[in-house]
């Protein structure tokens, strides 16, 4: 019988994707990944498979959030779909400029390194 979770989820997800956003796929150990989460190995590999099924469930985390959030904006329906577009792109424009840690896009990452040799990754970008 499997021991309960004693983990959440959306925690390991969110260190796991910091780990993985700084460092890109392939310089990212599953050392770094248990040291980054808290996990052992064995509970991670139990709780999201190896390290590729983590990374795609990152992945799909990160857009599924991103999505949401421009959604929500650009569908405000208390003001014009003209503000709503300039609003975007301003709120863009500061999102770029204050990321003084130079991450960039964690998708657009994830594209420039693996899009044209993965897959799976590749599909999620398009």
């Amino acid at each position: 019988m499997a021991r309960p979770r004693t983990f959440d989820e959306g925690d390991v997800i969110a260190a796991a994707r910091d780990e993985f956003w700084e460092r890109g796929y392939a310089a990212t150990s599953v050392d770094d990944l248990t040291a980054a989460t808290g996990l052992g190995k064995g509970s991670l590999y139990g709780a999201f498979g190896d390290k590729h099924s983590l990374y795609l469930r990152v992945l799909d985390d990160y857009i599924a959030s991103s999505l949401d959030r421009v959604r929500a904006g650009l569908r405000d329906p208390k003001i014009g779909a003209h503000e709503r577009l300039a609003r975007h792109i301003r709120g863009q424009v500061k999102a770029i400029a204050s990321d003084t840690s130079r991450r960039g896009c964690l998708m657009a990452k994830s594209a420039a390194e693996l899009g044209g040799t993965d897959d799976a990754v590749e599909a999620r970008v398009a």
